[in-house]
């Protein structure tokens, strides 16, 4: 059997580009249409899963990506979503009248134009490193969402029909959900509540899974009811006596304004002329458009039922900075009512641009030192809390001893189309850490993120069994960093390193990429270089001046400890300030 051939040429094909975990699956159920066909991937998850899934020939490719790659994509991708964002705001302004309505799509946008514009980056890197000349694909059909699996980064490869041609569709990648663009809130359930003297709050935490208890709690203290808003994506609830979720089909037209079905049509028009460079076939490119013009439309629904329910109230708006399509229409809710707007972090710190500041507080946990920022630069209110049992003020770590035990600690290794990952680059770090941890009797562990170690992958670029990165990444981190000197954040920094700054070890990024270290998606810390960045080979020569001169090791680890623990002295208790608290809101 000579493998699939492309349905668009009828010609076979010398190797298939797996991008999406959903490809895997597609090539299981389908395993001898696909016998020896090499599975060529550039996703070290990825590759994990064809591993875990026991498919045939496979391989790993390693490319030559620039090293500002990565903030080269964050740029653009933010460049083009906040245009979005201003071409729709002004739509929405000649439509709806007076209001704030900018901020509705650039967080929304974010991630489904990241990965569009990360394939881009990638296409000419891998035609360029891969010898192969007739490259194959598969095609999810159904649009991008969010950074789902979708047919959005195989348009953007299958472009160039020279090297590229699709193999083969199935319906819909994973976590495609129709209902996100088939479900509204319960506006009737809504205006009952407010009616009953529930709109003391409204709350809508999507993505909090982590903190959904301490959260929970904190609303409950602060606030005797609230009116919980449910999600189809990633729903988190917070004190909900019934779902005020409802399909839009079966909800009464007195609550959808008229001028959401223009506004529908308006911004259809934007997003075909917005995403046409990136999207070239033309069936796609409307698919693509209307799927989002949809959930324009949900949002503009959301907006004028919302505000019709509550009736002039002014609830505290209590959400989370992940933006799963409302947070937009949340925010220009609380401004027409004049109501305060609390931002709760999904991931210890608010890294997205917020929509506006007015009335609002972003709330991070004590120790990020984040600097919050509206969509257009201007500065957020931060208030830091203790919770995730951060150190108290009095309870600086006692200095380090000497430099004995190393920690590689690794954010996750599924890209999964969002960005890249460097797993060469770990194997070089690792090699040389491993080298002079034997020549110097030291401890060196690398502690995976646990819900996507991609472990047989790592294991095997790294060479050592699997029970070697088991231990460490199955214990709970809080103990990993209390056992390590030397943390070693790899690559994209995960909101995890706080952990090691916690117990006083001495914490470096490093990563041959430069990353867009002064931009959001990078952890606060590295913007006021309290942990400073470098690249593997000054990284190593580093560890080799740390270990011949241990007093340069401990005047490091005290001076990050003590400037560290500064900041851990501004915090408060509590999510939600009293009255009388002076220090509840600090500019940034």
């Amino acid at each position: 059997m000579s493998g699939p051939t492309s349905s668009a040429t009828g010609m076979p094909i010398d190797g298939l580009l797996v991008l999406q975990r959903s490809d895997v699956a597609h090539i299981a159920a389908q395993r001898e249409r696909f016998a020896g066909l090499p599975l060529l991937c550039i996703d070290p998850g990825i590759m994990d899963s064809v591993i875990q899934a026991g498919l045939g020939e496979y391989q790993l490719r390693r490319l030559n990506v620039p090293r500002d790659m990565p903030a080269r994509v964050y740029t653009e991708t933010t460049a083009r979503v906040t245009l979005i964002d201003l071409l729709l705001t002004n739509e929405r302004e000649r439509l709806f009248g007076p209001g704030l309505f900018q901020g509705w799509d650039r967080n929304a946008l974010y991630l489904s134009l990241h990965v569009m514009l990360t394939a881009l980056a990638l296409r000419p890197l891998v035609e360029a490193d891969f010898p192969e000349q007739r490259l194959g694909l598969l095609r999810p059909d159904n649009p991008v969402l969010f950074n789902f699996d979708s047919m959005a980064p195989v348009e953007v490869f299958a472009a160039n029909a020279r090297r590229w041609s699709i193999v083969d569709r199935y319906e819909a990648g994973r976590f495609w959900n129709p209902l996100l663009l088939q479900a509204c809130f319960d506006f009737d359930g809504i205006a009952q509540a407010a009616a009953e003297g529930r709109a003391e709050a409204l709350t809508h935490l999507a993505t909090c899974f982590y903190d959904v208890k301490a959260f929970g709690e904190a609303v409950a203290a602060r606030f005797t009811h609230n009116i919980d808003l449910p999600s189809v994506y990633c729903d988190v609830p917070v004190r909900r006596p019934r779902m005020l979720l409802k399909m839009l089909a079966d909800t009464d037209p007195q609550w959808i304004d008229p001028r959401c079905a223009l506004y529908r049509e308006r911004a259809r028009q934007v997003l075909l002329q917005q995403l046409a460079d990136l999207i070239p076939a033309r069936a796609a490119l409307e698919l693509q458009a209307d799927t989002l013009a949809q959930r324009a439309y949900l949002q503009a629904v959301s907006y004028f039922g919302l505000l019709r329910a509550l009736k002039g109230r002014q609830p505290h708006v209590v959400v989370a900075d992940h933006d799963n399509g409302y947070l937009g229409p949340l925010f220009s809710l609380a401004d027409t009512l004049g109501s305060e707007i609390t931002v709760l972090p999904h991931s210890g710190y608010t890294n997205s641009a917020l929509p506006h500041g007015r009335r609002v507080t972003a709330i991070e946990r004590v120790g990020f030192g984040t600097h919050v920022l509206t969509m257009l630069g201007q500065p957020v209110a931060t208030r830091s809390v203790r919770y995730r049992n951060p150190p108290q003020p009095h309870q600086q770590p006692q200095p380090r001893q000497q430099l004995k035990r190393l920690c590689i600690l690794v954010n996750t290794m599924f890209a999964d189309g969002h960005y890249r990952i460097d797993l060469f680059g770990l194997m070089t770090l690792f090699k040389g850490l491993r080298a002079r941890a034997v020549a110097h009797d030291l401890e060196l562990s690398v502690r995976l993120k646990p819900s996507t170690p991609a472990l047989n992958v790592v294991a095997g670029a790294l060479g050592e069994p699997a029970a070697y990165f088991m231990r460490c990444t199955q214990l709970p981190i809080e103990q990993v960093a209390q056992e390590c000197d030397l943390c070693l954040a790899h690559g994209e920094l995960t909101t995890g390193t706080i952990n090691f700054l916690d117990t006083g070890s001495l914490v470096l990024h490093v990563s041959d990429e430069d990353w867009p270290t002064q931009l959001a998606p990078q952890a606060p810390f590295l913007h006021d270089r309290l942990v400073q960045s470098f690249h593997t080979d000054a990284l190593l020569a580093l560890v080799d001046r740390l270990l011949a001169e241990p007093a340069e090791y401990l005047r490091l680890q005290q001076a990050q400890a003590a400037a560290y623990a500064h900041r851990l002295a501004g915090g408060h208790d509590t999510f939600f300030p009293a009255s009388s608290d002076s220090r509840s809101l600090v500019p940034c």
